[in-house]
């Protein structure tokens, strides 16, 4: 299920003037908090946006309104005027259903928290680049691209 939100701004012409005031004195106060907190009113998205997972910290790129960001992440903790993602989509797949299937995925921070595990941050450097793996959906693709296999009897 996908929610889109669409915001509507007013019409300039139909504000009142103190709306407009309040409006400005916003803008004033946001690019002074801006400037003060990272010496520029110019900062790139990717500064304040990012993820930290297993050995890496990077940066998450951002969207508008007309493209959205093709992997969703969500801010859970601000520490030194950076916000960290650690949770947001939970997967990205794009399908061309031909003969044979194509897809390609990703898992924006990983299949698993365990930071032990290489897999821990092996898609976090994809979700940086906006980029995508390909998916395997046949038995052979999967077995050729197993790195282990785990027996379980039941």
């Amino acid at each position: 299920m996908a929610i889109i939100c669409v915001y509507s701004p007013p019409d300039p012409k139909e504000l009142k003037f103190l709306d407009k005031l309040f409006i400005l004195n916003g803008l004033v106060d946001a690019a002074e908090m801006i400037q003060a907190t990272y010496g520029t009113i110019y900062v790139p998205w990717g500064v304040v946006h990012r993820i930290a997972r297993g050995s890496g910290e990077f940066s998450v790129s951002g969207g508008s309104r007309e493209a959205q960001s093709l992997m969703p992440v969500h801010i859970d903790r601000v520490e030194n005027s950076r916000g960290y993602c650690e949770s947001g989509s939970a997967f990205i797949m794009i399908v061309e259903l031909a003969e044979p299937v194509e897809a390609l995925s990703a898992m924006p921070l990983g299949p698993t928290d365990d930071s032990e595990s290489p897999q821990c941050d092996d898609s976090t450097e994809l979700n940086r680049d906006d980029q995508l793996k390909p998916a395997w959906f046949s038995l052979d693709d999967v077995i050729a691209n197993r790195e282990s296999v785990k027996v379980i009897e039941f």
